[in-house]
């Protein structure tokens, strides 16, 4: 044994593989959409150390930071232009009498109603939300009784809650003798 392992001064495990330009590839490969797993993988590390290196390297954090948000902003522009819809110039070709003509033309995308309901949905779900509301005072239950005249289960749903209701009816009616 080569000494104690709380030793002082004694750093303990391999020396860290991290070099100061992995912070340029990391930003680099996050722009493309990289997520974590996918970032400990291009650098054949763990989760686990990836977490470290972000804890322990500032321009390493800010660059997948940095990185992350810019792709996210991207895409979130392009949601965005889908849902409104949209329109870029762009070049018709065609060939009259054997010669190429190139027409410039404005393409039109007309909006895109999966897209609207999906920002809808996550920028106001209050409003855009597919959940039925219900009354927050009284919880909606179901309520399972025997009908006493055919025996039969019933299962009656009140969705504002007036099956507390009912139940206490039950229970404060008198209990037949022959039960």
């Amino acid at each position: 044994m080569r000494g104690r392992r709380n030793a002082v001064g004694n750093k303990g495990g391999q020396p860290g593989r991290y070099q100061p330009e992995y912070a340029r590839l990391v930003y680099h490969y996050c722009l493309l959409g990289a997520v974590d797993q996918q970032l400990a993988e291009f650098f054949s590390i763990s989760l686990r150390t990836l977490h470290h290196w972000k804890k322990r390297h500032v321009e390493f954090s800010e660059s997948v930071k940095a990185g992350k948000s810019i792709a996210d902003a991207k895409v979130a522009k392009a949601l965005y232009q889908l849902a409104i819809g949209y329109s870029h110039p762009d070049t018709y070709i065609s060939v009259y009498n054997g010669q190429v003509v190139l027409t410039p033309t404005i393409k039109h995308y007309p909006p895109n109603v999966t897209a609207a309901i999906f920002w809808l949905k996550n920028r106001q779900s209050a409003h855009w939300s597919e959940r039925p509301k219900t009354d927050s005072s009284r919880p909606a239950q179901v309520y399972i009784r025997r009908e006493e005249t055919t025996g039969d289960i019933v299962i009656d749903r009140y969705d504002d809650g007036s099956w507390v209701d009912q139940l206490e009816k039950q229970l404060s009616e008198p209990v037949p003798s022959d039960f």
